[in-house]
């Protein structure tokens, strides 16, 4: 009887792995497949372990000796499918904050840093960016969007070259992109920003304007800083226009 719930059990386990390799994404589903197979070999087992097992408890030597194959490969099996999708979790997690464009953080990415930034002290001092690439409607409407989404990941290139590793870098939507400058004031920036032109402009004739608003100059609360850099940046672009 004990050895007949025990094939039960391993049928449900079989079932369970199933379902979970058919829900599973395509990119870790062929991941899946030892623990799949493991299964199925587990089932196997314990199915020919309780029709060839006598009255006294012993069995053919091969079915021992499949048994203790069959114990270490699902213990292998286990410890690969918790693998897989821990890594896969931190995967998905990753994908939700990241622009698939640009790979830069996108505005829930950004919103995000920020949050775990104040929890950690951004610094006595930071500075908001927003930048906004000129002309690049005309840009997708005379040389299509492929070239303008290759634009777009070489500003953000640039972008990553430029900035230092712990300034927060987003793109915030469209052709706009949101920065935060840490522990640096609007000098600092500025100068930072127009590296980051100079070297856009150098490389691939390509043209954006910018607004900045520091901390706490200008305000205290984040999306004031927000609102104030957009609307600089907007001033910018109005005056690249005059010109």
């Amino acid at each position: 009887m004990v050895d007949w719930l025990l094939v039960a059990a391993s049928y449900i386990w079989l079932i369970i792995a199933l379902f979970f390799w058919l829900r599973s994404p395509s990119e870790i589903k062929s991941h899946l497949r030892l623990t799949l197979l493991v299964a199925i070999l587990l089932a196997t087992y314990m199915t020919l372990r309780a029709v060839f097992i006598e009255p006294d408890g012993s069995m053919p030597e091969i079915i021992k000796g499949m048994g203790i194959f069959v114990f270490f490969t699902h213990t292998a099996s286990l410890f690969h499918a918790v693998f897989i999708y821990s890594r896969a979790l931190f995967f998905f997690r990753n994908a939700a904050n990241t622009d698939y464009l640009t790979g830069l953080l996108n505005r829930r990415g950004f919103e995000h840093s920020c949050r775990e930034g104040h929890s950690t002290e951004l610094g006595p001092r930071y500075v908001v960016v927003m930048i906004d690439l000129l002309n690049f409607k005309s840009i997708n409407d005379t040389k299509g969007h492929v070239f303008g989404d290759k634009t777009l990941r070489l500003l953000a290139r640039t972008m990553i070259e430029t900035m230092r590793e712990r300034d927060i870098l987003s793109r915030y939507g469209g052709d706009e992109f949101l920065l935060v400058l840490r522990d640096t004031g609007k000098e600092g920036a500025e100068q930072v920003v127009n590296r980051f032109k100079e070297r856009l402009q150098r490389r691939h004739s390509l043209v954006v304007n910018c607004g900045i608003a520091a901390f706490p100059e200008d305000s205290l609360e984040l999306e004031q800083l927000i609102k104030i850099a957009d609307e600089r940046m907007y001033y910018d672009k109005m005056q690249s226009r005059v010109l």
